[in-house]
């Protein structure tokens, strides 16, 4: 999970049943967790410049000072709150990690 995750906040289902914490997964389960993205601000010293970034989850939505020539991160569109679902496969190993 990334960091800014609030696991407090994060809902858990396995083959889409909802689970206070998976422990019990199997081979071919879908495990799917789902949290919301929220948006901080964070201020911080790039190159002896102070700036202000506006974040959401690990995505940079808006720097201020934008700068005057190229202005960096204009991305209001970033903004919405329409969920764009994204499918992504990831990397499982072939042995089992006991923790």
């Amino acid at each position: 999970m990334p960091d800014w995750v609030s696991l407090d906040h994060v809902a858990a289902a396995v083959n889409g049943r909802a689970r206070a914490v998976v422990t019990d997964a199997r081979d071919g389960d879908v495990v799917t967790l789902t949290f919301p993205i929220s948006e901080k601000q964070v201020r911080t010293t790039i190159g002896g410049s102070d700036y202000t970034l506006t974040m959401r989850g690990n995505d940079v939505l808006e720097i201020d000072p934008p700068g005057v020539v190229a202005p960096l991160y204009q991305r209001a569109a970033s903004r919405t709150r329409d969920v764009r679902w994204v499918s992504r496969e990831r990397f499982v190993g072939d042995r089992r990690v006991t923790w």
